[in-house]
Order: C-alpha cells, then sequence, then structure tokens
C-alpha cells in the first residue's frame, strides 16, 4: 500500500501489487505404445487369414495357401545383384532407406557413428555407407543395388503389429530410443495492478497488466507420436543384405535395427499479454433516506471496463541436412531440388542386439541395447561414402551436417473489448435491475505457407 487516504475526502487508499513466476522443466517423456514388429516375416509368413479379408492387397507369394506361395524363413539376399531381381526373386522384404547417407551405430557405447563391431579395414573411419547406388548411371552399366530389411507386411485398413512379446523387449521398463528424447519447457508469468479508491471508497479505478511467456522444445527421435519424424514406421527390423553398398561384407547381417528417418526438432513460443483498466462509483441514495414523492431512490454502481488482450503463438520446425564445401550436393549427389529434401537427410541407424540368423523363431530374438546413438549436432562433420552422379563412382569424403529451419508459422489474436453496466437495488435489495453495454473487437492474423529464398532457405 502506498499510502491510506485516512486524510483525504476524495483520494483514498492507493495501493500496488505485483507478483511473478518463471520455471522450467526437462523430461525424456514415457512411451507405452510398444515398437513396431516387423521381423516377424522374417521367421513366417503373414496370417492367411488376414490375407484372405477382401481389399487387404498382401502379396500372394507370401500366402501359405496361394498356388505362388514362395516365402522362405529367414532369407537372406546377395545385394551386389540387381535390387529389382532381388525383390522378384524375394517377397516379404524392404529397402530400409534410398538414396540417403546413414550414420551407423552397431556397438553399444561407440563414441561416434561407423562400423565398430567390424576388423575390415576398408570399413575404417567410415561413418556410413549411401543406400541406393545407381550402378546404372555408371558407364559398366552394372543395375542398382539397395540394402534390404525385413519389411513389415501391414494389409491395407490395418496398421502394422507392435512387439507384445517382453521377454524379446521389455517396453514397459525400458524405452527404445534410450536416452535421447528431450522434451525442455519454459515459462514466465508476471502482472501488476494499481488500485486507487475515491471519495471514501464510493469509486476509484484499477490499472492491471499482465505478461505470460512459453517456450518448449521437443526433440523426439526412436519414437512416436508428436514429432518422430520419420519416426521408425519400419519399427525394429532384421538387416538381411549380406553386402554393404561399397561390395564389403555386411558386419550386420542378421542383426535387428531401427533407423530413424530425419532428424527433426521442434520449438513453440508464447506471449499473452493482458490490460485491464476498470473504473467504478457507488451512488447509495437510499442509504441517505433520498426520495422522490416518497419513493425512495435506491442504490446505485456505475461500472467500466476496458480490456486489451494479444495471444502471440509461433512454431519453428527444424530438420537437419548434409552439407559440403567441396560439391554441390543436391546435383552432384542427392539429385534434388533443395537442400530440405528428405534424401538430404542423415538417417540413424542403431543395431539392437546379437544376429538372430540361428534363431528358431522371433521369441529367441533378444533386443539387447536400446538406442545408444549419438545424434548429430550442427557443424559435425563425418567420412561418409556415396555414389558421384557427376564422376559416375563412389566417393568417400567427409561431410558436415547442418541444422536449417525447414517450416514455421506464426499467429496473432487481439481483442478490445469495452463495457458499462449500472446495477440498482432498491426496497433494501428486494428489487435490483442490471443494464449492460459491451462492445468486442477481434483480429485473427496467421502466415501462410512456406516459401524458399533463391539460396533455398525459408522465407521467414
Amino acid at each position: 500500500m502506498l499510502r491510506d487516504g485516512s486524510k483525504s475526502n476524495w483520494l483514498g487508499k492507493t495501493a500496488v501489487r505485483f507478483s511473478g513466476e518463471m520455471g522450467d522443466s526437462q523430461s525424456n517423456p514415457v512411451n507405452v505404445i510398444p515398437p513396431i514388429n516387423s521381423m516377424l516375416n522374417f521367421f513366417q509368413s503373414p496370417n492367411p487369414v488376414i490375407a484372405s479379408l477382401p481389399g487387404t492387397g498382401i502379396d500372394a507369394r507370401l500366402i501359405s495357401t496361394s498356388p505362388t506361395f514362395s516365402w522362405k524363413p529367414k532369407v537372406t539376399v546377395d545385394n551386389r545383384l540387381s535390387s529389382t531381381t532381388i525383390s522378384a526373386a524375394t517377397p516379404g522384404i524392404g529397402v530400409p532407406y534410398f538414396i540417403q547417407i546413414p550414420l551407423i551405430f552397431d556397438t553399444v557405447g561407440q563414441a561416434g557413428p561407423g562400423y565398430a563391431s567390424s576388423t575390415n579395414p576398408a570399413l575404417a573411419g567410415l561413418a556410413g555407407i549411401m543406400g541406393r547406388i545407381r550402378w546404372t548411371q555408371n558407364p559398366n552399366g552394372r543395375d542398382a543395388t539397395d540394402m534390404f530389411y525385413s519389411g513389415t507386411v501391414v494389409p491395407t485398413g490395418f496398421v502394422g503389429s507392435t512387439l507384445q512379446n517382453r521377454d524379446i523387449f521389455d517396453y514397459r521398463k525400458n524405452l527404445i530410443s534410450g536416452g535421447l528424447n528431450r522434451v525442455e519447457q519454459l515459462f514466465q508469468v508476471g502482472n501488476v495492478a494499481l488500485t486507487q479508491e475515491l471519495f471514501k471508497g464510493h469509486g476509484g479505478f484499477e490499472l492491471a497488466y499482465d505478461q505470460q511467456k512459453t517456450r518448449s522444445n521437443r526433440l523426439l527421435p526412436f519414437s512416436f507420436g508428436d514429432n518422430g519424424g520419420g519416426a521408425p514406421a519400419s519399427g525394429i527390423a532384421i538387416d538381411v543384405a549380406r553386402f554393404l553398398p561399397n561390395d564389403q561384407p555386411n558386419p550386420n547381417v542378421g542383426r535387428p535395427f531401427i533407423d530413424q528417418q530425419g532428424i527433426t526438432d521442434r520449438m513453440q513460443t508464447g506471449t499473452r499479454e493482458a490490460f485491464r483498466a476498470t473504473v467504478f462509483y457507488r451512488l447509495d441514495l437510499e442509504e441517505r433516506g433520498k426520495k422522490l414523492f416518497g419513493i425512495p431512490l435506491g442504490n446505485h454502481v456505475f461500472t467500466g471496463l476496458h480490456t486489451q488482450n494479444r495471444n502471440d503463438a509461433a512454431t519453428f520446425s527444424y530438420a537437419t541436412g548434409w552439407t559440403s564445401t567441396t560439391r554441390n550436393l543436391n546435383t552432384n549427389v542427392f539429385q534434388s531440388t533443395n537442400s530440405g529434401n528428405f534424401r538430404t537427410t542423415p538417417i540413424i541407424l542403431q543395431y539392437l542386439g546379437p544376429s538372430v540368423l540361428n534363431a528358431n523363431s522371433i521369441n529367441d530374438v533378444r533386443i539387447t541395447n536400446p538406442v545408444t546413438a549419438k545424434m548429430p549436432q550442427n557443424g559435425d562433420t563425418y567420412n561418409v561414402s556415396f555414389f558421384d552422379f557427376t564422376k559416375k563412382q563412389m566417393a568417400t569424403e567427409p561431410l558436415s551436417v547442418s541444422r536449417f529451419l525447414n517450416g514455421n508459422s506464426k499467429s496473432r489474436q487481439l481483442i478490445d473489448s469495452q463495457s458499462l453496466s449500472l446495477k440498482s437495488d432498491f426496497f433494501k435489495n428486494n428489487l435490483v435491475g442490471v443494464i449492460g453495454w459491451r462492445w468486442d473487437h477481434l483480429q485473427t492474423f496467421s502466415s501462410i505457407g512456406n516459401t524458399r529464398n533463391p539460396d533455398d532457405s525459408l522465407n521467414t
């Protein structure tokens, strides 16, 4: 209280009150959804009952009751051969990534990406190798090759089945994403108000201001739900490629793995501001005994209100892509038109356990290590191999990782309100009347789409 106003007949008590609060939280959120099981087709063909339902669209070669049934258990492929030939001869497998460069994590606790499980000198120092090699653009005329995995068979109208056997992976006690997921939230709240009484409490006004700011950051690799990015729609699968794209033996054939298709994170900010001005005056005619023609004139309270509210919200979506200071990756390597294309983003591939080539059934599989991969940071550099479409040959050189703004949206809402009211009571509150007027003005603004500048950066 700034002054008590007891000595003034018109300027009464003056008070100021204010409060503030701020806080933050960091969490690795729980994920109660088990990973998708893309390993089942490695051990057994799809249930023919599901395949018999109209419109499910399952490849007839996978249906045990079909005359064209050709599925075989625990198949691995010589992927030095044509991808087209392999796909035609081997139903139930898929391609985990295409003209994209992965970062490989195949050993628990390895300091950085690479083939740490291998002693092959041809793989030493390599963080990863591009998945699809378009040899057809090489003068030797070799067909295109791919990596392959035990692709999940999801019939039309169905979703991929999840891993329910907790002996394989106890999803109730462990996160397949390990400690990588992060949600950070911050808030700041402050308000101040000035109250002034007038005429010994019969009138007065109040001016108040309130501000609230929030910010949240979300990075959820290897997860389902919001901002999972390409979070593994394929789930946990088996690597069935006997060779790497550079024709070296694959040290991880037969091992279960999971991959993160792209590294995305999101930041959301919000600011709310409100200003309120309130005035009132109480006229107590009845208490003073005032009458008109013997009728009490009643007691009356006049109130005026003016408010202004502003609500700003913004969302910034970030992605990660490969960059080079020595070549144009879009034309020479990825054959894409912009840096935000899915081909340019690093793939994070984590092997989760030992080879299952000698397992009798899927129930023998054990996920011994959830994800321990280290997410690449802006500016990190890795030695990787890829196909050079200009020179039409394999190349190995350092490429850097860049985090960039890949999408954003902004909005603002403005609300102005004014109101006047008169409340009157007569005969000691036995008759009460209220009359009022209110006016509101609402304006809403929002950004429309995203455009790119000539240098391919996002126009914000």
